[in-house]
């Protein structure tokens, strides 16, 4: 058994148990003080597990851990239902909303002193670094860089990846970031965009990440006995996780490649040495790949000028006919000297072409650097491919910009039925391999001509990287401390619990409106499954996380939902404005409807967690 699983399971258990305690302890002490007779006090619903009488009140611990409750006598709507002074209705309804609140007022409590514990402890969070800009976001359009690190949005002073996330999502309009690049501090201002596949506005960063090896496998592995992070791997730093990637991911080209792990073992550095190797796995591999399209989606006002524009497709770089992101590259990489020429599809008429020019650029690297603010269009759904040097497809012919059309006489229109063509190859019925039908624009004349070409491949049985048997990779966010002085912590520790309270009503509210997805919300599969995350980072990370639950699960309870306090503090609010009881109908059909609504709410969230963790 894993110990330390089980052990941040059951600090999992225990801290969500918590939060339940006290939101019920708060409902329990205020009716003790209102001389309330209280019948059972418990955590969880359903069959107990545990109870016990003591005095007039029975504590249970029961089987269901999606709440509890305070059951008082006489709470039966419409009034008293005795003369027995002691029944929650026979209280006045001030007393009965200090009962009702007490719940989310020690939630809110509890957040006020659980938040000055951690940050006079210190905790570590995400660094709010930026580790790589996506093209075409706002992030990119505005010159956000790798390195950039983001310290103030909007004038409040960020701290983690996950606040600046927050402030993003809960934008009202455009954001001013406040910068720290390569030690000044430079002010950057970016609206943000709505993402439909997450359902909350982005800018297009993600965080900086650091590399981490572990052991594993057949043997020990000389001068690693546990976690190290990785300085370097084949000379590339550990931080930069776009070309670490990238290189990890080309290893797979199915020869032997030696990696160079330079790890960080007791303050000091120790180089570990490895052969890829490569293992036979299920499918098919052709060696091609699925660039981008040669359509600009966006266009970025920073460096070298490009008479290019947004919606522009470009048809052919210093006479060479391009289809894809790769290919105009490549074409730009290897044009004369100078001005680059470039033919492009433009405006309200797209089959006109118009002839642009690019500045001169004199060297590879100048015009790397150009194209680095253009970005394009996702062409990963189309047939068209660039080979892969060294693969059957570049063995057999294939040139970048080919559109495959057909494979053994069967029509192709998507990259997703190329793939699944390609996986069905049966090398025993089709020993000369699989004959593909190639569509290839060539100019002629100044012009171009598309040809069709027929090419013949056999595909390789697909293979996986197994160049790190010994060790496992795996990437991290840069970790920051957050820690004050004990006087600051508690201003602090106030400061966030009313943070984390308006992001609450902001969120709620921007659901509402739709402008932020519903699909956002998480269940009690989510909220076990991140719980259990920080857990797995410490106590001081789960009391973190825990203040911030507590302070949710205060806000929704004050919602007018009839079965929730906030129904039941409704209800008093009539009887007040009215002079007397709402009646005993009124309360059971709103309690129905409340009951009703909380029952779709819970069975929508799980839907999402279901879609979240298990589906996606």
């Amino acid at each position: 058994m894993d110990w330390t699983n089980l052990y941040s399971i059951v600090l999992m258990i225990v801290g969500i148990g918590v939060i339940i305690f006290v939101h019920e302890l708060g409902h329990y002490l205020v009716a003790k003080w209102a001389d309330v007779k209280v019948e059972a006090f418990s955590l969880g619903f359903g069959p107990a597990l545990f109870q016990r009488r003591i005095g007039e009140t029975v504590y249970k611990l029961c089987a269901i851990p999606l709440g509890g409750y305070v059951k008082m006598t006489g709470e039966t709507p419409g009034g008293p239902s005795s003369d027995d002074p002691r029944e929650f209705g026979a209280k006045s309804v001030g007393v009965r909303a200090a009962i009702i609140s007490a719940g989310v007022v020690m939630n809110l409590l509890l957040a006020c002193v659980a938040f000055p514990v951690v940050f006079s402890l210190g905790v570590r969070m995400d660094a709010p670094d930026v580790g790589s800009v996506v093209k075409g976001t706002p992030a990119w359009s505005q010159g956000l860089e790798s390195g950039d690190r983001v310290v103030a949005v909007n004038g409040a002073a960020v701290r983690s990846f996950d606040h600046l996330l927050f402030e993003i999502a809960l934008s009202d309009g455009p954001l001013r970031l406040e910068v720290e690049r390569a030690g000044r501090r430079t002010t950057v201002e970016v609206a943000a965009e709505y993402d439909g596949d997450i359902g909350v506005p982005r800018i297009g960063v993600r965080p900086a990440t650091e590399l981490w090896v572990t052991p594993r496998g057949r043997g020990p592995v000389a001068g690693l006995d546990g976690p190290a992070k990785v300085l370097r791997l084949n000379g590339i730093e550990g931080t930069d996780a776009d070309r670490i990637r990238e290189l990890v991911d080309g290893v797979s080209a199915r020869k032997p490649v030696d990696m160079e792990l330079v790890v960080e073992r007791a303050g000091a550095a120790t180089t570990l040495r490895f052969e890829a190797r490569m293992v036979p796995t299920e499918g098919w591999f052709l060696g091609i790949q699925f660039p981008g399209a040669a359509t600009v989606r966006a266009v970025r006002a920073v460096g070298p000028f490009l008479d290019l524009r947004a919606g522009d497709r470009i048809v052919s770089v210093a006479g060479r006919p391009v289809n894809n992101e790769v290919a105009v590259l490549e074409s730009v990489l290897a044009a004369p000297a100078g001005p680059v020429a470039m033919h492009v599809a433009r405006g309200a008429a797209p089959e006109k072409v118009e002839p642009i020019e690019v500045a001169a650029l004199a060297d590879p690297a100048t015009r790397r650097a150009v194209m680095e603010n253009l970005a394009f269009e996702d062409g990963s759904g189309g047939t068209v491919v660039v080979p892969i040097e060294g693969e059957a497809a570049a063995a057999a012919g294939f040139e970048v910009s080919d559109r495959i059309v057909a494979v053994d006489g069967e029509k192709v229109t998507s990259g997703a039925e190329l793939r699944n063509r390609i996986e069905r190859f049966d090398p025993a019925r089709q020993p000369q391999g699989l004959v593909f039908e190639v569509e290839r624009t060539v100019f002629e004349d100044g012009a171009p001509v598309v040809r069709t070409v027929t090419l013949a491949a056999s595909p390789a049985p697909r293979q996986r990287n197994d160049a790190l048997a010994e060790v496992q990779l795996g990437h991290a966010p840069v970790q920051t401390d957050v820690r004050f002085p004990f006087p600051a912590s508690i201003w602090q520790g106030l400061r966030y619990t009313k943070i984390w309270t308006f992001n609450t009503l902001k969120t709620l509210e921007r659901i509402v409106t739709g402008r932020v997805s519903a699909k956002t919300l998480g269940g009690i599969i989510t909220i076990g499954k991140v719980t259990y995350d920080f857990a797995e980072k410490g106590f001081i990370n789960l009391l973190y996380f825990l203040a911030i639950l507590s302070v949710n699960l205060a806000i929704i309870n004050l919602l007018p939902i009839p079965v929730l306090d906030g129904g039941h503090l409704l209800f008093l609010a009539i009887e007040k404005i009215k002079g007397s009881p709402v009646s005993e109908r009124v309360v059971g059909v709103g309690q129905a409807i409340g009951l009703v609504l909380l029952l779709a709410l819970i069975v929508f969230v799980t839907f999402n967690d279901i879609q979240r963790w298990f589906l996606s």
